[in-house]
């Protein structure tokens, strides 16, 4: 019969699932201590991964231990782990109304403020944890992340050399210091970090990361090299199907077919598309699998080539069968993008010029013979979005007592958005006929449209520069800031039609409000219009 002191022994060792097996049959047997065997177990169960488990296990056992702080903590891991950010905020605070010195209690409520974004709740309660024990690692790693948001860079910095300090040899503490110099703008500091950690470290993260610093500041040969260690880290776990076909080495293909899938998101793919056209002469019979919603569109801009859906092709194990060599999209850079002088940065997608026209007359006929400016304020991207938006009530300031159209470019539900342009006395039209998200041959019709487009960095400006439509775009500072807008540009040479506006402060828009606003005031300058038609 198993034991609690072998599941200890176990669990001790790191045989946790060897450990929950062994709990798991003493429960079974009947034990006479059951509320402390399901204590024991789901505390191994957040470990593993298994939360809801643990959560009906400690669920099962807190009537028992509810003047345990140490139980209350391990609860509040359990649904924070889950996702359940209040009520593991409640448990966390009930370990320290049992005891105030729990030192893990005291970092977990932190960090939930902290993902709760009550930044200044967080920033309190990491001082409160340091004064209970400065020596823990996780300590000062996870509060270097609170100073950040807090835009306290140079603290934050500070608390992530000492996690690093306190243990050198963490992947996830090397990226964290080497993301906050990156963040304070010291990019040759960041790069030099990795390339030191790299010598002892081979962790695919540390590899991408420096690539994308390389990639910024154009070093486009050894940063497109490192570049292919992005499918070694855990966000790009979804090309295996195509990775086991053998990758194209850039050159001339004399029988056989050619894969080319995209990758990550509709803006990305839109940006790396532009590099489909150099393959032109180099393979007879190219395959480019793209998102369902652009499939239209590449069609109609890539003639020579077969373009399909990326979910047609993984069901389709016939025409994969058939595939002869792959390459991501983005790994095209590797050979026509080698230096700034390679981007021709000319239009590439195509779209009708007569729904175009057709649209811009609607326009007009509707709201008046003036300029169309096509505007969109916030990013969705669930990473980096917040640092890429702006509230309306600072987007609108260069809009105000302009004499145009302006029509929302915004997907998603912007009602209450709207009645806040109304409040500046700003009439934003949105287009219900067009859906933004879904209907992207719609959409970038209407982007067509427009005679700018005023936007944040997000899929609206792509579409814009790649079919050449003039398009100022708002590049933030620290996250959010893409490599592929490069450094201190205010061009991009991936789309000739785009000016970029940036932050000078993380988090700041002022300057470059107030830059716009200076750029836009003279429509008749900018905006020149000849029969509807744009003149630079």
């Amino acid at each position: 019969m198993p034991t609690l002191e072998q599941a200890n022994i176990l669990a001790k060792s790191g045989k946790l699932k060897e450990a929950e097996l062994c709990l798991i049959q003493i429960l079974d047997e009947g034990h006479v201590e059951i509320s402390l065997i399901r204590y024991i177990l789901a505390t191994i169960q957040v470990q593993l991964g298994k939360t809801n488990k643990a959560i009906e296990n400690l669920n099962l056992a807190n009537q028992d231990f509810s003047e345990d702080s140490n139980f209350k903590n391990t609860f509040g891991v359990a649904l924070l782990k889950s996702g359940n950010l209040n009520s593991a905020k409640s448990y966390f605070e009930e370990a320290l109304k049992i005891n105030p010195d729990n030192f893990q209690a005291t970092l977990n409520l932190a960090t939930t403020y902290f993902k709760i974004e009550n930044l200044t709740k967080s920033d309190e309660l990491f001082k409160r944890a340091i004064s209970i024990n400065s020596r823990d690692p996780d300590l000062h790693y996870n509060y270097s992340q609170t100073l950040k948001a807090l835009d306290k860079n140079d603290k934050a910095e500070e608390f992530a050399r000492k996690a690093l300090e306190l243990l050198p040899s963490s992947t996830d503490y090397n990226i964290n210091l080497a993301s906050i110099m990156t963040h304070r703008g010291k990019y040759q500091n960041a790069e030099d970090h990795y390339r030191e950690v790299i010598k002892t470290n081979k962790s695919a993260k540390l590899q991408h990361n420096l690539a994308i610093i390389l990639l910024q500041s154009g070093n486009f040969i050894e940063g497109w090299k490192r570049y292919e260690w992005r499918w070694k880290t855990p966000d790009y776990q979804l090309a295996q199907k195509f990775i086991d076909k053998p990758l194209w080495n850039g050159e001339y293909i004399n029988t056989g077919s050619l894969l080319v899938w995209t990758e990550q998101g509709i803006g990305d793919q839109i940006i790396y598309s532009s590099m489909v056209n150099d393959l032109q002469g180099l393979c007879d019979d190219i395959i480019l699998a793209c998102e369902d919603r652009l499939v239209n569109i590449f069609r109609k801009s890539f003639n020579f080539l077969k373009v399909i859906s990326i979910s047609k092709l993984n069901s389709d194990n016939r025409l994969l069968s058939q595939i002869n060599y792959q390459i991501p999209v983005a790994s095209l850079g590797r050979f026509f993008r080698q230096n700034f002088n390679s981007f021709p940065g000319k239009p590439f997608l195509a779209f009708d010029t007569q729904a175009r026209d057709k649209l811009k007359e609607k326009y007009n006929n509707l709201y008046g013979n003036k300029p169309i400016i096509g505007i969109s304020w916030r990013s969705s991207n669930p990473r980096y979005g917040r640092n890429k938006s702006l509230k309306v009530e600072d987007f609108v300031k260069p809009l105000i007592d302009l004499d145009a159209i302006f029509i929302s470019l915004q997907y998603g539900d912007i009602s209450d958005d709207i009645k806040i342009f109304n409040e500046y006395g700003i009439t934003v039209i949105q287009d219900e006929n067009i859906d933004s998200f879904n209907d992207l041959d719609m959409f970038s019709i209407q982007v067509s449209a427009m005679d700018l487009v005023l936007s944040v960095s997000n899929t609206t400006v792509h579409f814009a520069g790649a079919m050449g439509i003039r398009c100022w775009t708002m590049i933030p500072s620290g996250h959010g800031q893409f490599w592929y807008w490069f450094r201190s540009r205010i061009d991009s040479p991936w789309y000739s039609s785009l000016r970029l506006f940036r932050q000078v402060e993380i988090g700041k828009w002022d300057k470059v409000l107030i830059e716009i606003s200076k750029n836009i005031k003279d429509l008749n300058f900018i905006l020149k219009k000849d029969n509807g038609k744009q003149d630079e």
